[in-house]
């Protein structure tokens, strides 16, 4: 792939990176009796801090892909990609502190620190079979589904919803992005590229110890975890071998136990929502926690506004129709839906 001038990075579409997840800030908001400019912004931050942490982990994975398209690494070098993702923090904490309100600026103050330290957990997940569920889980927690709180939480600060939504809807998104996470590391063992955008056995690939896999390795025997310990082994394991691993995986009920998982805490993040009002909001958050565990592509999708409110990213509000957004005042690139 020919690597693009650095200085032409500011005036390029950035690569669909965040998958089209949609769900951010201004939901909540609405759940919790209210939605206005400021949680636009606010969904907007949210969405600037999510892209900073996708084109963070592609220059530490070395990836060249996400979701099918080139990364900023690819397209141009891990120094871009690095100051890239520097840049996009900055630039949500600027208008954090615009809006003059602490408690945004404490809550994903809190969650960036929250997603770091998940990032360091990762790095130690690699190669090792002794990698236990209640490690996987803190690793999720605050790798995902931290940022998924944050934004819930955020969301209904000043929804009007009463003092117990902010911390119902912080759960709700707790448990709805772990579910969405687990979601994801599922379907790496059960779908193809032209429905996840990267290839199966991506994980297994790269060494990454996920819930399938965590919970088929007590159910293997001698033989099949020592298949499991020469692919991690491998630095560059055939298609052959990852393939085979995933039947073993499937075979010892790793898949369908991580699915039991998902939807274990999609059921408790609805439960969640019962701590709140009645409202059509509060219904399409249900709605959303299903999809999560049952849409092809394993994203979330939350349908809650109007066409001009549902397309928030990257500092933006997106025209259905042009698709061109409106941003904060800056040259920064868009993330194509």
């Amino acid at each position: 792939m020919r690597r693009q001038r650095p200085d032409r990075c500011w005036r390029t579409p950035l690569p669909r990176v965040g998958g089209g997840i949609e769900w951010v800030g201004a939901a909540p908001a609405r759940a919790a009796g209210g939605v206005g400019p400021r949680d636009v912004r606010l969904a907007a931050v949210v969405e600037l801090i999510h892209l900073a942490t996708l084109v963070h982990d592609d220059s530490v994975d070395h990836s060249v892909f996400r979701r099918g398209q080139p990364t900023i690494n690819a397209l141009f070098s891990h120094q871009v990609a690095v100051i890239m993702g520097d840049y996009l923090y900055s630039r949500a904490i600027i208008e954090l502190v615009e809006l003059d309100d602490p408690e945004p600026l404490r809550v994903m103050s809190r969650v960036t620190n929250e997603m770091t330290v998940g990032e360091m957990r990762e790095l130690v997940a690699h190669d090792t079979l002794g990698y236990t569920e209640a490690e996987y889980e803190e690793l999720i927690r605050s790798k995902t589904a931290s940022l998924m709180a944050a934004a819930c939480e955020i969301g209904a600060l000043r929804g009007g919803g009463g003092a117990a939504a902010p911390e119902a809807l912080r759960r709700y998104g707790l448990h709805l992005g772990m579910a969405f996470q687990i979601t994801d590391d599922v379907l790496d063992y059960t779908s193809s590229e032209s429905v996840t955008g990267k290839p199966s056995g991506h994980d297994l690939r790269e060494h990454k110890i996920t819930l399938p896999l965590i919970a088929a390795v007590p159910r293997m025997d001698a033989a099949e975890r020592r298949q499991v310990e020469q692919l991690m082994e491998d630095p560059a394991p055939s298609d052959d071998r990852i393939h085979h691993v995933i039947g073993v995986v499937t075979a010892r009920g790793g898949v369908e136990a991580a699915r039991q998982r998902a939807v274990h805490l999609a059921q408790r993040a609805e439960a969640e929502l019962e701590r709140l009002a009645e409202s059509e909001a509060r219904d399409a958050l249900r709605d959303d926690q299903s999809t999560t565990i049952s849409t092809p592509a394993g994203e979330v999708f939350v349908h809650v506004f109007n066409p001009p409110l549902r397309m928030v990213i990257v500092g933006a509000v997106v025209s259905p129709k042009t698709r061109r957004p409106s941003i904060f005042g800056d040259t920064v690139p868009m993330a194509v839906m």
